[in-house]
C-alpha cells in the first residue's frame, strides 16, 4: 500500500514543476509563488483523500513534506536555519558542524548532522546547489 504522503507529493511535484515551466507564471516565480501553489496542492488533495477514503496526513508526514518543498525550491537542509528572521549567517565546517550567526553578534551552534549522508560523510548532492544560494544578511 502507498502512503498518502507519497501519493500526494508525486501530485505536488508535479503542480509545483507545471507552475515553474508556465510561461505566463514567469513573471511572479518565485521561491514564495512556488510554496503556495505547494501548499495549496497539498490541502486541495489531503482534502480529496480525506473526503474519498478518510485517510490524512499526519503530523510527521506534514514535517516530512515540509522538507520535501524545501529541498525541492530551497536550500534544502538548511532551509529552516535561512526562515529564522534573526538569522544573518550560517557557516558549515563539515557535514555535522555548523554555526549560525545571529543577531546582536550572538552564535548559536547546531548540535545535529546538517548535511551528513547515509554513512555519516559529506552529502555532497548539496555542495553543488548551494553554491548559488544567499546566506548573507538579510
Amino acid at each position: 500500500m502507498t502512503l498518502l504522503r507519497d501519493e500526494i507529493w508525486a501530485d505536488v511535484r508535479s503542480v509545483v514543476q507545471e507552475f515553474r515551466l508556465d510561461e505566463s507564471a514567469a513573471s511572479e516565480l518565485s521561491v514564495e509563488a512556488c510554496e503556495i501553489v505547494a501548499n495549496d496542492a497539498i490541502r486541495r488533495r489531503e482534502a480529496h483523500a480525506l473526503n474519498e477514503t478518510g485517510r490524512m496526513l499526519t503530523d510527521e508526514d506534514l514535517a516530512w513534506m515540509r522538507d520535501q518543498v524545501d529541498a525541492l525550491l530551497g536550500a534544502g537542509p538548511i532551509e529552516r536555519f535561512l526562515r529564522r528572521p534573526e538569522v544573518e549567517n550560517l557557516y558549515v565546517f563539515g557535514p555535522d558542524r555548523a554555526a549560525l550567526a545571529l543577531t546582536g553578534g550572538r552564535q548559536e551552534h547546531i548540535c545535529e548532522p546538517v548535511f551528513a549522508g547515509e554513512e555519516g560523510g559529506f552529502n555532497r548532492s548539496w555542495q553543488h546547489r548551494l553554491v548559488g544560494v544567499r546566506v548573507g544578511v538579510r
